[in-house]
């Protein structure tokens, strides 16, 4: 008797530091209101009421605007992208959001192709996930082997910012509200663009074909779910070059139940302006995301076939648009 009673006060101190590892880190961790892996307010949308989804890279938070697309379409929408993300990143972030919306439609851009294995931002995109198998997978597929610790218990990288947590960053954690931008991030800076130049990646092939593995299960997942799946490249002053692109191309073309646009091909049709319109040569500002939006939205609902699920909270929705058009 006196045996059973330790080993239940041994699961009993387990489970309590299991928790506190998982939660004290959680609560450690900065508020995320920008930059992509918005997580936690992503988590705040109604059930089932987004019929869009963006996901990918910088690329996707800098320039898809959801509110402008409802403003213009009635469709709603929302961007879960996160930093230099990777395509199984994507693959994992997209089942995650999946969890709580019923998309009709997921637009994935793809420039990052020819990313690394690992990019800088693998903490950051992983460590905001809500915990979950997505996460867990993420963490053991996607991630460097020095991350995993620190990412399967969140309290190892987080423990020193205890110091540092302020009140306000507590009660964002706690209680965290929708975004009005629903996951877009909002730059007003601008830079004038020369040119456009071309980027040649260094890419491991291995690494190329594991990525085509991914997205053929994204193509498999959203069949069963049945959802619309779109690859696409962004507008870009920093494009792929037109060799590497070309094999891209051919190859998204091969994949079953998706469609493939590249913006870039419509950049004279947007307007966007080298004077006034880009952040930086990757990155568009609010001028120039407003532009690619109006073009987005309308492949959206004319090229693409989809229409309103009518199911929007419209005051926040409403609220969304109004606050874009100040922008």
């Amino acid at each position: 008797m006196l045996k059973l009673k330790k080993w239940i006060a041994a699961l009993l101190f387990a489970a309590l530091f299991i928790t506190f590892a998982y939660a004290g880190g959680d609560l450690l961790m900065p508020p995320r209101t920008e930059y992509g892996c918005m997580w936690k307010s992503y988590l705040q949308e109604d059930k089932n009421t987004i019929d869009v989804l963006f996901c990918g890279s910088s690329l996707v938070y800098c320039d898809v605007i959801p509110a402008q697309i409802w403003k213009n379409t009635g469709l709603t929408s929302y961007v879960v992208a996160g930093p230099e993300q990777t395509i199984p990143i994507s693959y994992y972030y997209l089942r995650e959001a999946c969890r709580t919306q019923s998309p009709k439609a997921i637009f994935l851009e793809v420039s990052m192709m020819y990313y690394n294995k690992y990019q800088r931002y693998t903490q950051t995109n992983i460590s905001y996930m809500p915990w979950s198998l997505n996460r867990l997978a993420a963490t053991l597929n996607a991630a460097e082997e020095e991350r995993k610790p620190g990412l399967l218990f969140p309290l190892f990288d987080y423990h020193g910012r205890i110091y540092d947590l302020s009140l306000d960053e507590i009660r964002q954690n706690l209680n965290p509200e929708k975004d009005v931008l629903a996951g877009y991030t909002l730059l007003t800076e601008n830079a004038v663009q020369k040119e456009n130049r071309y980027r040649d990646f260094k890419y491991a092939e291995s690494n190329y074909e594991n990525n085509l593995s991914y997205l053929n299960k994204l193509s498999d997942f959203c069949r069963q779910q049945n959802i619309k799946l779109f690859f696409y490249v962004a507008p870009c002053k920093l494009q792929i070059n037109k060799g590497l692109m070309a094999r891209l191309k051919a190859d998204l073309y091969n994949i079953p139940n998706a469609g493939f646009e590249d913006f870039n091909d419509c950049v004279t049709e947007m307007g966007l302006s080298d004077t006034n319109d880009w952040y930086n040569r990757t990155h568009l500002n609010i001028t120039g995301a407003k532009k690619f939006t109006d073009i987005l939205g309308g492949y959206i609902s004319e090229k693409a076939g989809i229409s309103p699920g009518g199911k929007a909270d419209l005051p926040t929705w409403n609220e969304r648009a109004e606050f874009i058009d100040t922008k």
